[in-house]
């Protein structure tokens, strides 16, 4: 790691991320003429060193020759650079890049990858390598590289083409205009409206294939929903029937304990805490990921309300002996 990390060298090295995210070749010479615009003094010997820095934290970028320029082989994102960073020395960059940010908000090269600095916050990273006796839930994730982008698409609002293929089915070329990016279950989702239907869709980042801008000329004039404000009152990311509802649930102890210690959503509330079971209450719409939950907590189940969520549990559970007696 270099040894000595400016404000001037941070906001070059997000510049220069922002110029290698075409995945086009460019020569050094080609590279210190367009960061020479914002600093006189950059020149190719500068531009090599900075190229190095970003290999070290995981950039795959080729050894340029006379035939071929600088370009990231593969999607790169600072997102996701924590995973090739040793944070015993590198808690110092990310604090610079903390403070250049609070510093300097409106820096469009900044704004790509502004999400990471809240990741940042939530994870302390230096704590957590000393405390080499804790470990973490750590999870593979194929999707992870694009949230940099889609995040960069929400802010300029600007409608973009999604190359999407849902799990055995065919490849689709949507036109959609990203509105929020959502996190469920060690999986992350971008959620907005397209031109293809009503309600809002929503791509799993792990099945988006490839992105590119739109002109806004190609996006129909239709409402655009507040999705921030409609997500509040759902668990997970799916929208389904109508809602939302209470749902209660009464679920006996020592069980009930795990939800009351451990919180579905931030609507959950206990209505009543009995020497036996405890009933929950939720505001939320009664989609595919709160029936994942309920189903979790058979057989412990005593109360479910409203009744058509009782209706829905009763003929899944008959279903379900059915199929385990061959029927």
């Amino acid at each position: 790691m270099p040894q000595s990390l400016t404000n001037n060298r941070i906001r070059r090295l997000f510049n220069l991320h922002k110029l290698l995210r075409d995945m086009n070749p460019h020569s050094a010479t080609e590279l210190a003429e367009e960061l020479s615009k914002n600093d006189a003094s950059i020149n190719e010997r500068i531009v090599k060193d900075d190229i190095a820095f970003l290999r070290e934290l995981g950039a795959d970028i080729p050894l340029a020759n006379k035939h071929s320029g600088f370009k990231y082989k593969k999607p790169f994102s600072f997102v996701s650079a924590a995973d090739g960073i040793d944070f015993e020395d590198g808690e110092d960059i990310f604090s610079h890049l903390e403070q250049l940010y609070n510093r300097f908000p409106r820096l469009e090269a900044l704004k790509i990858d502004q999400l990471f600095f809240s990741v940042f916050r939530e994870l302390r990273p230096k704590e957590k390598k000393l405390l080499s006796q804790v470990q973490f839930h750590e999870v593979e994730y194929s999707g992870f590289h694009l949230i940099g982008d889609f995040y960069r698409y929400i802010k300029q609002a600007k409608p973009i083409f999604v190359n999407y293929q849902p799990f055995g089915l065919t490849e689709r070329n949507i036109l959609f205009i990203p509105q929020l990016l959502r996190e469920y279950n060690h999986r992350w989702f971008v959620i907005g409206t397209s031109q293809m239907r009503e309600n809002p869709e929503i791509f799993a980042l792990d099945r988006v294939i490839s992105i590119k801008p739109a002109f806004s000329t190609h996006f129909p004039k239709k409402p655009i929903p507040n999705l921030s404000r409609l997500y509040k009152d759902i668990l997970g990311v799916s929208l389904e029937g109508e809602g939302p509802y209470e749902i209660l649930l009464r679920i006996s102890k020592p069980r009930a304990e795990y939800i009351r210690t451990k919180k579905w959503h931030h609507s959950q509330r206990v209505l009543e805490n009995k020497e036996t079971s405890i009933l929950f209450s939720w505001y939320l719409w009664p989609n595919r990921e709160l029936k994942t939950k309920i189903m979790e907590f058979l057989p412990y189940i005593k109360e479910v309300q409203p009744p058509f969520l009782r209706e829905w549990l009763t003929e899944t559970l008959k279903e379900s002996l059915d199929l385990l007696k061959g029927k």
